[in-house]
This record gives C-alpha cells, structure tokens and sequence, in this order.
C-alpha cells in the first residue's frame, strides 16, 4: 500500500452550525473555519495552536481533531480545542482519517 503525504488539507464535515455557515473545517496547521456551502466563503474561528491535524470526525454533534498522538474535540462554535485522550496504538502519531461507525465507535487510518 502507498502512502501519500499531505503537505497541507482542509478537512469538512457537515454540520448545522449557524445561519451562513454550515460546514466545519480544519487545517493541518490546526485553524478552524465556519464554511458557507452556497458559496465556499470560509470565516476563521480560531487558530487551535495545533499542529500536524490530519483528519476530523464528528458524531452526535461533537468534533474530534487528532493531532500527533492525542485526540482533542473542537468547540464548533469558538474553534477551541480541548484535550480529550493520549492515543496508544502503532502509528497513532500519523492519523490520516477518522470515522464514527454506527455503533459510536471511532475508527482511524494510519
């Protein structure tokens, strides 16, 4: 398998945030933005002073960032990131996606 390296991304996940905007995004450098669908405008919340953010997941209105081995929700209305678990398991330094099955359980690509 392949690996690809992503100098730069910006992760969307939908979400019913405010009038305008109605998609979450976050950089690898660890900004968050408000993203207007209709129109691709972006409104920045707050630079998280996260680095290395690779992918995004939400469920049950609560968004969740990896950063390097640790695992923060993001305030989907400020932009601030809150510490939420030290990850374990090999190669959790290098999160490429993250995704909620049905069940809540969380699933992460290395």
């Amino acid at each position: 398998m392949k690996t690809f390296r992503t100098l730069a991304a910006l992760f969307v996940t939908f979400a019913a945030l405010s009038a305008h905007a109605d998609m979450l995004g976050v950089t690898f450098s660890g900004d968050v933005y408000d993203i207007d669908s209709s129109d691709g405008s972006k409104t920045l919340l707050k630079s998280t002073g996260l680095i290395r953010v690779n992918s995004m997941a939400s469920i049950s209105g609560t968004y969740y960032v990896a950063s390097d081995d640790k695992l923060y929700t993001i305030n989907k209305t400020t932009g601030n990131a809150t510490f939420f678990r030290q990850l374990t398991f090999a190669g959790s330094d290098d999160i490429r996606a993250m995704a909620f099955d049905s069940s809540g359980k969380l699933w992460a690509v290395t």
